[in-house]
Order: C-alpha cells, then structure tokens, then sequence
C-alpha cells in the first residue's frame, strides 16, 4: 500500500502511509460482529505497526513523495477524514506549503508540473520524464475540490475567518445553472492561445472550466462544507470515531516505579544506608510476584496454545478424511443406483 509505480520508479508516498495509519488506528478494538460478537471477533493492531508508519510519515512532511515535492492531496490525510497526523505544528506546516505553493484563483493545483488535462498534455503518454515536467510548469490546472477541504477544515477548528474565506472563494467560481442549482466542475484549465502568457506572468489569465460537471467528488464535499457552515451537521456526525481530536493536547505518559524490599533484613540493610521503603509484607493485602513468575505465566501459556492448536489441527485432520470418506461412499452409492437404474430400463426394452 505505501509504494506506488511511477515512470518506472518505486517510491514512497506519504499518502499511502498516513491512509494505513489511519486504517489501523480506526479497525483497533473493532467488533466485527458488534454487539453480538464476543472477544474473538475483535481485531486487534499491533502498536508497533501504527508507530512504523507515523514514523516514515513524520519523516516525509510536508513532502508528498520523493518525487513531489508538495502534493494538495495531503489535506484529506492531515485534516478530514484521515486525520492521522497529531503533530499540529507538522499539519499547520503542510497546510502553509499547500497554500502558498499550490494555491490559485480557481483552487489548488495538485501538484507542481500537473500536466494533467493542460493544453501541452499528450494524452496518448501514461508517464513523462522529470526533465520534460517543465513544460507544465505554472500553467497546472487549478481544481475547486480543495478549496472544500479547507473549507470543512476551517469548520473541525472553529476557524470562522477560514470558512467565511473559502466560501467566497468558491461561491466565485462555481456554475450556476438557470434553475438555480449550481455546479462545481472537476477543474479550471488555461486556455490554448493562453499558455505562454500564463506560463511568463502566473495567476494572471483567466481560467476556463474543464473536465466533468458536476464533478461528483467536489459536489458532494461541497453541500458537505456548506451544510456544516450553516449548522445542519455536526462535526461529530461525519467523524464518529472522533479522529479529529488527534491534534488535540495528550498528558505525557508518565511510568512510576515503586522500589520494594524482598524481605525485612533488605530492608533494614537500606535504612542503614538513609533509604526508606517498604517490604513486600508492609503493603499487605497487596501481593508482589518476581519477574520470573510472569516468565513462567507464559511459558504455561505457550504450551497450552501450542497444545490446543495441535489438537485442533489433528481433529481437523480427522473430520476431513471422515467427510472425504463419506462422500466417497455417497458418490459409489449414487453410481451403483444410477446403474441399477440403466439396467432396470434396458431389461424393460429387450
């Protein structure tokens, strides 16, 4: 999931690894069967796998790969749905890079040397060289899609001065229809006799509407944000598992360690020397075991595993031949009634 093919070139994607992190975090403790299933339907992450994947993250913000420098396609992945970075400082970073970098009239390009849909693009070609992405540069298609995002970002932070920004930003550009209803096109294209003029002074030619309209994906994220600006949703109600709150302020964990005397001759051998403790016997009813107990504990445990595996295995064993077994039979006696039934049926012609 975290590589993706391009030009004949493995690298990571730091959209890939975030999705996965995320993915882990929000199936943790998940009831496949909810409230009818029992503590074997339970899915459980390793902590570990979800650290690995923050950590290659964190590594690569606010770059979206090795390739791309900035990627606009970052924002679902540090602000809605994902919400899986918890560095606010990294996502605060991210969203400036975009901005500055990717943002235009029209919206965000979605990355630097887009060729997608532009009038120098070569649709017959799946892939260009990095040498020949010049040809795109400053002349990217602007897509509205992103300008949503921000919008329903503004909304998870109570950012008023945001949402009030990006609403006319895109009450701007959006396609109004006769009978009122108005449509958000997949992106915004410089014209052909246009591009040289771009290319030299950016931001500077007026943009024309390219691509699906409605583009479905910017349409429904766009009643979305509006019926959030307006107060008909929650933010709860479109993040239940309350990601959002993953920036948010998290105690250190803090690990206290209580040193306890063996027996009352240790004890007394620390006091000589000014330290004060306890003995296991003082914290009485409380009861301490040494580490070589819980050592024990899962060896026991181990084998117990080990041992009901064996057995189910065995038993399995055991159920599939008797099953083979009884559908050999069944078969032989489905082919011996089947030939009584020939010969029955051939005495009656002769």
């Amino acid at each position: 999931m975290a590589y993706r093919k391009n030009a004949d070139r493995d690298e990571d994607k730091a959209k890939a690894y975030e999705l996965e992190q995320a993915a882990l975090e929000a199936i943790d403790e998940l009831d496949l069967f909810g409230a009818h299933g029992g503590h074997k339907s339970v899915i459980h992450v390793l902590p570990d796998e979800v650290e690995h994947c923050q950590s290659i993250l964190y590594s690569m913000l606010p770059r979206a790969s090795t390739s791309k420098e900035i990627d606009a396609g970052l924002l679902s992945i540090i602000s809605y749905p994902a919400f899986a970075v918890e560095d606010l400082n990294l996502v605060n970073v991210t969203k400036s890079e975009i901005i500055s970098k990717l943002q235009g009239r029209y919206g965000c390009c979605r990355f630097l040397r887009d060729g997608y849909k532009t009038p120098r693009e070569d649709p017959s070609r799946l892939h260009y060289d990095p040498a020949e992405l010049k040809l795109f540069e400053n002349i990217e298609c602007e897509w509205p899609v992103f300008w949503t995002y921000f919008l329903i970002d503004g909304v998870f932070n109570e950012d008023k001065i945001q949402v009030q920004e990006y609403r006319e930003a895109l009450e701007g550009i959006l396609i109004r229809e006769k009978n009122g209803i108005v449509l958000m096109p997949e992106l915004y294209a410089v014209p052909p006799e246009k591009v040289d003029e771009e290319y030299e002074n950016p931001h500077s030619v007026d943009r024309v509407p390219v691509g699906k309209l409605p583009h479905l994906w910017g349409q429904s994220l766009y009643v979305l944000s509006c019926l959030l600006a307006e107060g008909f949703l929650a933010a709860g109600e479109i993040d239940p598992l309350n990601r959002r709150f993953s920036t948010g302020f998290k105690p250190d964990v803090v690990v206290q360690v209580t040193v306890l005397a063996e027996s009352n001759h240790i004890k007394n051998l620390l006091q000589d020397h000014g330290i004060n403790v306890q003995s296991i016997a003082d914290i009485h009813p409380l009861r301490v075991q040494p580490a070589r107990i819980l050592s024990n504990l899962y060896t026991m445990l181990g084998r117990y595993l080990n041992m009901a595996a064996s057995l189910y295995c065995s038993a399995r064993h055991v159920v599939g031949w008797l099953i083979f077994l009884v559908r050999q039979i069944q078969a032989s006696s489905w082919l011996l009634e089947q030939r009584l039934q020939c010969a029955s049926f051939a005495n009656k012609l002769y």
